[in-house]
């Protein structure tokens, strides 16, 4: 399997990020000035990178390597982030080949996630799998 995504400089074109900066567990937020807001309850932030409109923070909470990403307004963002994200976990991006060990990728959403509606109170806690 080959992967597609650009590389530039070794990073994945829109989050500017490289392998190795990225944790598979993914808090995704919206707004980037989010991000850092989230990136306060971590026990400490080994990495920050700020491209484009997106902002990825990553460290550990609670001991565990966990990574915060601002990716700005609209799913097509979302999209890209989590594109790049998961292909820095699962491709050894100058080989363009599948790694052996591809690490679980979790993601959690963190922030508004559709319409207003009159039955639902803003500020309750809607939580979803897949």
């Amino acid at each position: 399997m080959k992967s597609d995504i650009v590389v530039a400089d070794g990073k994945a074109y829109h989050i500017g990020v490289r392998a190795g900066q990225i944790a598979p567990t993914i808090f995704q937020v919206g707004d980037p000035k989010r991000a850092y807001l989230v990136a306060e309850r971590f026990d400490h932030v080994d990495y920050e990178c700020v491209n484009r409109e997106f902002v990825t923070l990553t460290g550990t909470l609670g001991g565990k390597r966990v990574t915060v990403m601002g990716t700005g307004i609209g799913h097509d963002n979302v999209e890209i982030a989590l594109l790049e994200a998961y292909s820095l976990l699962a491709f050894d991006l100058k080989r363009q080949t599948l790694k052996p060990q591809v690490p679980a990728m979790t993601v959690l959403r963190i922030g508004t996630s559709g319409g207003a509606q009159a039955d639902i109170e803003p500020g309750t806690l809607g939580i979803s799998s897949y």
